[in-house]
Order: structure tokens, then C-alpha cells, then sequence
């Protein structure tokens, strides 16, 4: 499937699955969204990018499955992100139906504006703090035109909330927050099917990135998202759909896979700490160009990994002129 991997209709007692898939060239592999046909209902989950491609995804499996648009009574979303909800306000206005989301989820899905200013001087605040220097410049620029250029990306139709274990469609609601602090899954034990969102990916990096409470302070998101791997881990799951690549028929493989690496990475970031140093400083040389190219990213990774050592009292920081300098313990 255009290198993106298998994908398959799932088909159990009351419960179908629809993938549609929209390749893409970036690391993502591909945009997921899926419409379900549960206890003779459709709803959709999540909603792709806001593009021509992943609307003409849309269109054709409705097509191939002879169902119509005003037939989806739902949609639920998994978190927040603009490649997760792109498609919802062309959908609604054709076919008004309900949206939900994690309550954490409705500043972001409004493009409230004194919220994303405010989160745009915690990250600068935090890469400063972190060491970061000339790049805290570039990247700043880059997040307030985005926020500009997303301004109109907002979804302005009523929210209904939802949290955990509440009952959506004969489906339970799962909190899975490290990817995001908003972020929900549906789990149908029956089948053992997890409509994942980005929580669990096939061979692709940690996935929980850098995020402030209601208050402006830092989560721990790794830390988090290790929390809400182990805990898919206990439950009985058959098949995990995902946000971007391929279907998981072997989720438990993949979730070990998943807590190795932040081991693994864990480790090798404690080599870099050989003085003492900062998260910058350790981004730098363990990951050279991608650095610069990565940034965000990059940074979301290295910070998450500091603050879990942190918590586990493998390193210790200090606050010197304004930047945090770690040593290990």
C-alpha cells in the first residue's frame, strides 16, 4: 500500500473497521482515519489532514462500501493535531453531526489564541532554559505563523466531552496522555481492537512530546506516555489502528518494543553526560543535523528524556544564568 504497510477492514460481531489511508513522503508515512461501522451505526474516527487528498480518501471508501456521508452520526477524535482534525469542519458543513474530545482537547480545537501565545512562550521559555540559543529565535518565528496561518483551521461546532471509561458506541474510552495531554482511544474488548490514535505507532520513534499543564509547567510527557504503554500493555488487544503507518497485528510486540527504546535511548543519552551540560548541548551531538532540521521534534525528545532521568534521580540539574546544566548521579 504505496510503502505504508498492510491495512486491514476488520470485520467482528457488530464491528468494522474502514481504514482510509493517505500516503505520505514525510517520516508520518501516512495520514489514518478510519471509518467503523459499529452496532449498525458510522461514526468516524478522527479526520485526516485538511487537504484534497485526504478528502478524496474520504469519498472513495464511503463510495467502495456504499455509504453516504449524512450516514455518519459521530465523529470522535483522538487528540487535537491538525492531521487529526482537518477534515472536520468540511464534514460538518455538509452533514451536521456531533464532534467529541477530551475536555483538555477544546482550547486547542478552538484556536484559542491566548492559549497557543501562551504555550509558544512556555516552549521559548523552556528552550532557552534547556540551552538552546540561536535556534529559540527561528522557531518561535515558525509557531507564530503557523498560528496565523492556522487561524481559520478552528472547529467552532459544539464539543461533547468525553473521558475515561466513559461508554462511546459500545466502545470504552481510553486516557492515554504522553503524545498529548488530550489525547483518547477507543477499546472494544470484545474483539480486542484499539483505534489508537498516535499513542502507539509501528517502528517509529517515542512518540510523547513536550507539553505544560494548566499552569504553565512542564509535564513529564515521557514519562506519561511510558505510564500509558504499559498500561495498554495488561489489557487483552488483538489489532491497534493507528494515526500514521501500519496496522499493529502484534501489539504486544510493538509495545515492548516501544518501552525498550526509551530505555535504550535513555541510556545513550546519559553517555553525552559527561560533564556537566545542557539538553541542548546533548540534542546537538547526538543527533547532528537532524538537530536544526528536527528541532521541535528533537528538542520534545532530548527534554522528555531529561526530566524522566530526573525523575528517576539519574541526573541532577542546577540553574545557571538562566539555563539548566545537568550532571549524572
Amino acid at each position: 500500500m504505496n510503502g505504508v504497510g498492510e491495512m486491514y477492514m476488520h470485520v467482528a460481531e457488530d464491528l468494522t473497521v474502514y481504514p482510509i489511508i493517505v500516503p505520505t513522503k514525510s517520516s508520518l508515512r501516512s495520514y489514518n482515519f478510519f471509518l467503523v461501522e459499529v452496532l449498525n451505526t458510522y461514526i468516524l474516527v478522527d479526520a485526516g489532514e485538511n487537504s484534497p487528498d485526504c478528502w478524496e480518501a474520504l469519498c472513495d471508501v464511503l463510495a467502495e462500501n456504499g455509504v453516504e456521508l449524512s450516514q455518519i452520526e459521530a465523529i470522535f477524535l483522538t487528540h487535537s493535531h491538525a492531521d487529526h482534525i482537518g477534515l472536520v469542519n468540511r464534514i460538518v458543513a455538509r452533514h451536521p453531526i456531533p464532534i467529541y474530545a477530551h475536555p483538555n482537547a477544546i482550547k486547542s480545537l478552538r484556536r484559542d489564541e491566548m492559549f497557543l501565545k501562551d504555550r509558544i512562550t512556555n516552549l521559548q521559555k523552556t528552550y532557552e532554559e534547556m540551552g538552546a540559543g540561536e535556534e529559540v529565535d527561528k522557531e518561535v518565528s515558525r509557531l507564530y505563523k503557523a498560528l496565523e496561518k492556522n487561524r481559520d483551521e478552528a472547529v467552532l461546532e459544539r464539543i461533547h466531552f468525553l473521558r475515561e471509561g466513559d461508554s462511546f458506541f459500545g466502545f470504552r474510552v481510553l486516557e492515554l496522555f504522553g503524545h498529548t495531554q488530550d489525547h483518547i482511544a477507543l477499546y472494544d474488548e470484545t474483539s480486542g481492537t484499539l483505534l489508537s490514535g498516535d499513542h502507539l505507532l509501528k517502528r517509529m520513534t517515542t512518540n510523547a512530546l513536550l507539553d505544560f499543564d494548566k499552569e504553565g509547567e512542564r509535564v513529564d510527557a515521557l514519562s506519561m506516555y511510558e505510564n500509558s504503554l504499559q498500561r495498554i500493555k495488561r489489557i487483552p488487544l488483538r489489532i491497534v489502528y493507528p494515526g500514521h503507518g501500519a496496522c499493529i497485528t502484534d501489539p504486544y510486540a510493538e509495545i515492548n518494543s516501544h518501552l525498550r527504546k526509551i530505555n535504550k535511548q535513555a541510556k545513550r543519552m546519559l553517555e553525552y553526560v559527561r560533564t556537566e551540560t545542557t539538553v541542548a548541548h546533548v540534542a546537538k551531538e547526538m543527533y547532528s543535523t537532524r538537530y536544526e532540521q528536527l528541532f521541535p521534534l528533537v528538542m520534545s525528545l532530548v527534554i522528555g528524556h531529561f526530566d524522566r532521568l530526573e525523575r528517576l534521580g539519574r541526573v541532577k540539574k542546577r540553574l545557571v544564568d538562566r539555563i539548566y546544566y545537568y550532571r549524572r548521579m
